[in-house]
C-alpha cells in the first residue's frame, strides 16, 4: 500500500523527495519486521515440530515395552532404528515447513487481491 501511494506520488509529479524517503525508510522497517517475525515463526514451528517429534518417538518405545519379547527379537535392530529414528525424521520436513509456508503463501495472495480490489 505504501508502495502504491509512492508511485502515485510519483505519476503526480510530486517532487518532494522527503516523503520519498519516509516512504522508504517505512518500507524497509515493514521488512525487517517481515524478516523477525518470519524467524520467530519458524523457531516456534521447529519447537514445537521437534517435541511431537520426541513425544512420537517416546509412544513408539512404550509401545514396544508393551509388546511380546518374541515379537521384538524377530525384527532386527536396523528395522527398529528406521522405524524409531528414521521415518520419525521424514516427519520433520512436513512438521516444520508446510503450516508457516502454507500459511504465509495462502494469505500474502489473498491479501494483496483484496487491496488490489480496493484500489
Amino acid at each position: 500500500m505504501i508502495l502504491a501511494s509512492l508511485i502515485v506520488e510519483l505519476i503526480n509529479g510530486n517532487s518532494n523527495w522527503e516523503l520519498y524517503l519516509n516512504k522508504l525508510l517505512i518500507i524497509a522497517g515493514m521488512f525487517l519486521i517481515k524478516e523477525i517475525l518470519a524467524g520467530i515463526s519458524t523457531n516456534i514451528s521447529h519447537t514445537a515440530t521437534f517435541q511431537s517429534l520426541r513425544n512420537i518417538r517416546k509412544e513408539i518405545s512404550d509401545k514396544l515395552f508393551e509388546m511380546p519379547l518374541g515379537n521384538i527379537t524377530s525384527i532386527s535392530s536396523g528395522t527398529l532404528k528406521d522405524i524409531i529414528v528414521d521415518k520419525v525424521d521424514s516427519m520433520e520436513t512436513t512438521l516444520s515447513h508446510i503450516l508457516p509456508e502454507m500459511t504465509a503463501n495462502i494469505v500474502g495472495p489473498v491479501l494483496l487481491i483484496i487491496y488490489m480490489w480496493s484500489v
